[in-house]
């Protein structure tokens, strides 16, 4: 546990950054999966109905960043053999300087389906009705502000007292939200090459934390920092915000009467929304020919606003001393690197600096954006179905920033009910562990289970720090993206339908034939050469009739 402490405190310390994920593009190959809908509205499940619910329904979870790996923070010392991190003096920062982006990110999203079903309406439609709960959470912060730190602030960088080392926090800022979502949709199967699909969704907002920054900077010496810009925070919970404070300063906050601010005699107003809004889908699906198959969706199109809230509008200008000038070596007792001592400085300097925030009297109501993703795919398949390959192109937005990423997969369909997917995807998801697999089990009706995961670790190692017992971890990936679900489904047995159907179209036996009814099944029948002469004579017979 200690390990753990650890290495999250390392986490929180170089790795700051915002959610980037919450669906699991390996999905989109499993054309049997009930919840394949949440990827584009216009597909319809190979089944007649389905219902799920909490907690098996269907859940969701992402949990990484586009910047780091393990291995960036820990590795082994080749002098002493010792488990070590890159804080540590015999460690590389400058390496773990250079694997930050332009914009770090990390986070977390997930979503649970708390109940959901859909069935088919005449033929070439299909309903589905949906309560999903959906929490999404992360910061975003520049690499110049990690190089900076990284290299003990000026000390270091430079011996020249006068030199300025100019460090832009305009990208400085998180969006954190859990909100409930109430669904309805509906897929209708135009014709043999198109199928159309939309949603509507009414939002419940619970609580929200967002930040924003605009001209934020640092300019730094090694005698001064220089800050200066301006922010505005917003929050949103179902709590007494008359209790918190008019200003956003470290002691302000800190001296916050959480028996005023949270109603402990009634904890019922816990779950009181703090804000309402409308969100769209909308999805197509288009088949040139048949074997080749065009998709493209819109998902969470919409806000929230936020009523029951507090926005602070902020802006600093001021000039500090003594900040920014860390000796890594001071923190090194024992021959142990001292992380604690190291975050005790630096949110001593973090007080300091807030003390000197200028802040307007808060406004109440908001209005945000919740993330939404663009979809377009193209996929062929072989072999009467049973072989597919396809690509995925994802662009998502969140909190006003774009971020892309492109899904190749193919997909098995050996029999109806059992579905195999693998994937590969590209661009900010970690090193040499892009693998993703999914597969969906529907063997009658009755039964479906659907697993899905994206970026898959493949690389482990085992870590002991300071004699603790060994912890095997994902080494090389910087996040993984998992789905699983549980459905009761009907009407997917396709070879019970086909020998009722066939049931259906036998004669009854205690029934006469007329004339032309018995000639009629006689041509149908007909197998041998004396079926053949029966059927011209038949013939012979109908045509005198007529």
């Amino acid at each position: 546990m200690k390990y753990i402490q650890k290495l999250f405190a390392i986490a929180l310390l170089t790795v700051v950054a915002n959610a980037n994920a919450q669906q699991v593009n390996t999905l989109y190959f499993l054309e049997n999966a009930p919840m394949r809908h949440l990827v584009n509205p216009a597909f319809q499940p190979v089944s007649n109905g389905y219902v799920n619910f909490t907690p098996l329904g269907y859940t969701s979870l992402w949990v990484g960043n586009n910047s780091l790996t393990v291995s960036d923070l820990l590795y082994v010392d080749l002098t002493t053999g010792k488990t070590i991190t890159a804080l540590h003096p015999n460690g590389n920062r400058q390496a773990l300087s250079d694997a930050f982006r332009r914009n770090t990110l990390i986070g977390s999203d997930f979503t649970t389906n708390l109940l959901g079903f859909g069935f088919r309406y005449k033929e070439a439609g299909y309903i589905h009705i949906n309560i999903l709960q959906h929490g999404n959470f992360g910061v975003t912060t520049p690499n110049s502000l990690y190089r900076f730190i990284l290299n003990g602030g000026m000390k270091g960088v430079t011996d020249d007292i006068h030199q300025v080392s100019h460090i832009d926090l305009s990208s400085l800022g998180t969006a954190n939200s859990v909100y409930t979502e109430i669904s309805g949709g509906y897929s209708h199967k135009l014709n043999d090459q198109w199928t159309i699909g939309g949603k509507l969704k009414f939002l419940i907002g619970e609580a929200y934390v967002g930040l924003r920054s605009k001209d934020l900077g640092i300019d730094a010496s090694l005698d001064q920092w220089d800050i200066h810009g301006n922010s505005e925070i917003a929050l949103a919970a179902p709590i007494n915000l008359d209790a918190l404070p008019e200003r956003i300063t470290y002691e302000d906050f800190s001296a916050i009467d959480f028996n005023k601010l949270i109603n402990t005699e009634d904890l019922s107003s816990l779950i009181k929304p703090s804000g309402y809004g409308a969100a769209i889908d909308f999805g197509f699906t288009y088949k040139p020919i048949e074997q080749v198959q065009i998709t493209g969706s819109l998902n969470d199109l919409g806000f929230i606003y936020w009523s029951n809230s507090r926005r602070y509008a902020a802006s600093i200008d001021s000039t500090f001393t003594g900040l920014g000038n860390y000796d890594y070596n001071n923190y090194v007792v024992d021959g142990s690197f001292s992380l604690d001592s190291l975050l005790n400085d630096v949110t001593s300097n973090l007080a300091n600096i807030t003390n000197a925030i200028h802040t307007n009297t808060p406004n109440s109501g908001f209005a945000r954006m919740i993330n939404m993703n663009f979809n377009v795919g193209v996929d062929a398949n072989f072999c009467n179905n049973r072989v597919g390959v396809g690509v995925l192109s994802r662009t998502r937005l969140v909190d006003s920033r774009l971020y892309e990423e492109l899904t190749l997969g193919a997909a098995f369909r050996p029999v109806n009910w059992f579905n195999l997917a693998v994937s590969y995807s590209l661009l900010e998801n970690g090193k040499f562990s892009n693998i993703g697999a999914g597969l969906s089990f529907m063997p009658y009706d009755g039964i479906n289970l659907t697993l899905a995961m994206d970026y898959i670790p493949t690389s482990y190692a085992s870590v002991n720090i300071n004699e603790t017992p060994k912890y095997i971890i994902p080494y090389k990936a910087k996040g993984v993206n998992l789905a699983f679900g549980f459905s009761v489904v009907w009407g997917t047995n396709k070879k019970k339908d086909k020998v009722d159907t066939n049931s259906q179209l036998a004669p009854a036996p205690a029934a006469q034939p007329t004339a032309q009814a018995t000639t009629a099944t006689i041509v149908e029948t007909a197998n041998t050469p004396a079926d053949r002469d029966i059927n011209d004579v038949n013939e012979l017979d109908n045509n005198s009739v007529i």
